[in-house]
């Protein structure tokens, strides 16, 4: 007989919808469907490689021979530039390779290069050759005026960014009451972490109308709700560009959004995953570069799973933090700071995995410019890009072919977020298991995203895939509308 015991109500409460009830119902009747013709096509994740989205090149062969240098004198073809990077790998390293631990915080070599990367962004020089130094010293460079450099020691890289997500949020949720405002819709992660922490959810609301973009006055009420309702909201999160919405906010946005965050001494939380995933004229706008040299408190995510490169698996990414804040602990006997407690969770996790740390110091630090390998490594990147954008531009066409289906907002991110016009008593979760029974089309429901009325398609299928499948989602969407009109 198995022991009793009682387990965190807390866990028993979290929801994750990505990998709920739709999904799991999918592959419950997926041997049934492919007798009838329908393969399932799962757009309820952003998993860019479990789809036809190729690796690029240039991770892969410097992530090989790093792992095996073996491989080098083996193959004996590896370019002169390939080699110098293995060079100033190897020797950041300290010619240890990868086999042992970290830093807590990652490698400091890794560490250092996304310190740059971050710099070069945010004045605009990530598509040039060199550090940000090299350009300082230059007598027609001129830094902008609120600039501030990212510090290394600042940085802590993690198994994906879902684990810094959840490391900050386990240190500033510390009583019930204890609140965290999220954009609603909001990504599953956030809503989980909160809850099984113990925390409260602080929902507000940006107008689809109004291409998601939170205005000051959506975030003032949400605030002032959670004070009535004697919540101590201790942070916000922000999703740029948005999941589940793909929504990009202006620089005008984001300076309102800080300002708001600063006003009331809240922590900025930026998840910014999808920055290369810009489609259009559309520009990224860091939170780093609008904070600059204020004084809010800013935690800024990035990830190798999204943009281009889609690495999902890997689980690399990091976290940077700006202005962190003072401890107001009565029981702080031994004056620990705000850094010193991440720094001992790091400690606790001994490091993130290497292999990981690699791909996000390639990630921020791209081949050379004029390099062959930098022109095969751009054209790959295009290449995904480009298609993403026709497939964001496909799935427009189709939900334009649908009764009571509309989408708010630009394309961005690897989502669509489209609002159905449900029938009278029908939720969201019906027309997508309406939809995967019909079309093979597994997709999140709104509601798993606590904004019901919707349904979230990621937008990694192939275009021929989409090609062949459309019509079918086309057919059963309308024929859901059709045969539940009578109710309305």
């Amino acid at each position: 007989m198995p022991i009793d015991m009682e387990v965190s109500d807390n866990l028993i409460e979290t929801e994750y919808a990505v990998r709920g009830k739709v999904p799991a119902y999918a592959e419950e009747i997926k041997d049934e469907l492919a007798k009838q013709g329908i393969n399932l096509i799962k757009c309820n994740i952003g998993n860019p490689q479990a789809f036809d989205q190729q690796p690029i090149s240039w991770y892969r062969e410097i992530q090989s021979l790093v792992m095996n240098p073996d491989l080098i004198d083996r193959l004996g073809d590896v370019s002169e530039f390939n080699m110098e990077v293995l060079k100033i790998i190897n020797k950041g390293l300290n010619g240890k390779g990868l086999g042992p631990y970290s830093e807590s915080k990652g490698h400091a070599f890794f560490r250092e290069g996304i310190a740059n990367f971050i710099d070069k962004r945010d004045v605009g020089l990530e598509k040039e050759i060199g550090s940000l130094d090299e350009y300082i010293m230059r007598d027609d460079f001129v830094l902008p005026e609120n600039f501030v450099r990212a510090n290394p020691e600042n940085i802590f890289m993690t198994n994906g960014a879902s684990a810094g997500v959840y490391q900050i949020l386990a240190q500033i949720i510390n009583k019930r009451n204890d609140g965290v405002m999220i954009p609603i819709p909001q990504y599953p992660l956030y809503s989980a972490s909160i809850t099984e922490l113990g925390g409260e959810v602080v929902g507000y609301y940006p107008d689809p109308k109004k291409g998601w973009i939170p205005t000051r006055e959506d975030l003032e009420k949400s605030l002032a709700q959670a004070k009535t309702d004697n919540i101590e909201v201790k942070a916000i999160a922000l999703i740029n560009p948005g999941n589940p919405t793909g929504a990009n906010l202006s620089k005008e946005a984001l300076e309102e959004f800080v300002d708001f965050a600063e006003d009331h001494k809240l922590m900025i939380l930026t998840d910014e995953v999808y920055q290369d995933n810009m489609y259009g004229s559309d520009t990224f706008h860091s939170l780093a570069k609008i904070v600059g040299n204020r004084d809010a408190t800013l935690v800024s995510y990035h990830s190798t799973s999204k943009g281009f490169i889609g690495q999902c698996g890997d689980r690399g990414g990091y976290f940077e933090i700006r202005n962190p804040p003072e401890l107001t602990n009565k029981t702080n006997e031994n004056n620990e700071s705000f850094m010193s407690l991440l720094n001992k969770k790091a400690n606790m996790s001994l490091c993130p995995n290497t292999p990981a740390q690699l791909l996000t110091y390639l990630m921020t630090n791209p081949p050379s410019i004029g390099t062959p390998e930098r022109e095969q490594y751009d054209n790959e990147a295009q290449s995904i890009l480009q298609s993403l954008e026709r497939k964001a531009n496909m799935f427009d066409d189709a939900f334009s072919q649908m009764k009571g289906v509309e989408v708010f907002g630009k394309s961005g991110a690897l989502y669509k977020f489209p609002q159905i016009d449900l029938p009278k008593g029908k939720k969201d979760e019906d027309y997508s298991m309406h939809l995967v029974e019909k079309s093979g089309f597994v997709t999140v429901p709104g509601s798993g995203f606590w904004l019901p009325g919707h349904v979230r398609f990621a937008i990694l299928p192939s275009e021929k895939q989409l090609e062949e499948a459309f019509p079918k989602l086309i057919k059963a969407s309308n024929q859901y509308m059709d045969k539940h009109s009578l109710a309305r």
